[in-house]
């Protein structure tokens, strides 16, 4: 980006860091439910009280969320292209091209780095992703495969309001009739507390907890398919807290509750930000340590074209299965 580019980006950031938090107007369709809080339905209030409308010709704006100020504007990515971003704590969480043709295709290396999963080959169908933000890859996933379903687990009702209204999430479920079949079921949940829940129902063999049946009233849509919990072909984490991975899914508790959902020889997929060798994988090195109480392997898989001992986006692929995948280096 330009040097005149970057300053204007500057001073727009720090103009709406010093203004009062946008409001998401939502909820987008009529019958739309909401989740963990009670919202009206022309407005998402928001955490502070306050009450207002976004003005959507603005290029940047600023919300309150779990995670704190979430700002959403536009970044020249590479020269001459816009990409519309979600920052939280001076962290891309995700983006969006706003070209008309483009606002599926993952805009980070990382996310098409999940795309691995189906080099293994074994049948990836029923999926599981940890982290919407912008969701950005269960965009991708619904787009270019149509065999494939998935639940999404997002805490904040209000990130995912944001990924309607201004990451294009919107349009996909009115595009894939998301709304009329279940090859998308948002969840409004903590990732540890899903899990948690979910692994209870596949070792009972219980109903799905987050199927329409035990949900009527918990107030979101998008729920997962009726029946007994099924386990999934393939799991994708993409937790953040700013630049820190989320404690609570980076523990062994965590990685026997991931292997316990998934279907034998399935993967887990996570994004994790570290080198791959020498002083700085360090973050990697106990993540794989983590990963091996659970599972028979573990590969990190580089995202784009960073030194080996550089800091960058990583992704940590575990699982029982003996495959093989071109550019794996086994942990």
């Amino acid at each position: 980006m330009s040097g005149i580019v970057w300053l204007i980006v500057g001073i727009i950031v720090v103009c709406v860091g010093c203004a009062g938090a946008a409001r998401l107007v939502g909820p987008r369709r009529t019958g739309e439910r909401q989740c963990a809080q009670d919202a009206a339905p022309s407005e998402l209030a928001g955490r502070d009280g306050q009450t207002g409308t976004v003005d959507e010709s603005k290029t940047f704006l600023r919300f309150d969320t779990m995670f704190g100020p979430l700002l959403v504007y536009l970044v020249e990515y590479r020269p001459g292209e816009l990409v519309r971003v979600m920052d939280v704590a001076g962290a891309f969480q995700s983006a969006t091209y706003i070209d008309d043709d483009k606002v599926y295709e993952p805009v980070f290396d990382y996310f098409r780095a999940y795309d691995v999963m189906f080099e293994a080959g074994i049948p990836i169908r029923n999926t599981l992703m940890i982290g919407g933000g912008g969701y950005a890859y269960p965009k991708h996933l619904i787009a270019t495969h149509p065999e494939c379903r998935m639940d999404v687990v997002e805490v904040d009702p209000q990130v995912t309001l944001i990924a309607e209204r201004y990451f294009y999430l919107d349009r996909l479920i009115a595009e894939f009739d998301l709304d009329e079949n279940d090859r998308l079921a948002l969840i409004c949940q903590d990732g540890r507390t899903f899990l948690e829940t979910y692994a209870h129902a596949v070792e009972t063999g219980a109903p799905n907890p987050y199927g329409p049946e035990q949900n009527e009233d918990d107030g979101w849509r998008g729920e997962a398919a009726e029946g007994p919990a099924a386990r999934y072909d393939a799991v994708l984490n993409d937790t953040f807290k700013g630049r820190e991975a989320v404690a609570a899914l980076a523990d062994e508790g965590a990685a026997r509750l991931v292997h316990e959902v998934l279907v034998p020889g399935g993967l887990y997929l996570s994004n994790v930000i570290s080198a791959l060798e020498g002083e700085q994988a360090a973050t990697i090195e106990q993540i794989a340590a983590t990963l091996h109480t659970a599972f028979a392997h573990v590969y990190a898989l580089p995202c784009g074209d960073a030194a080996p001992e550089e800091r960058d986006n990583r992704m940590v692929l575990a699982t029982d299965g003996p495959y093989r995948i071109a550019g794996a280096v086994e942990l």
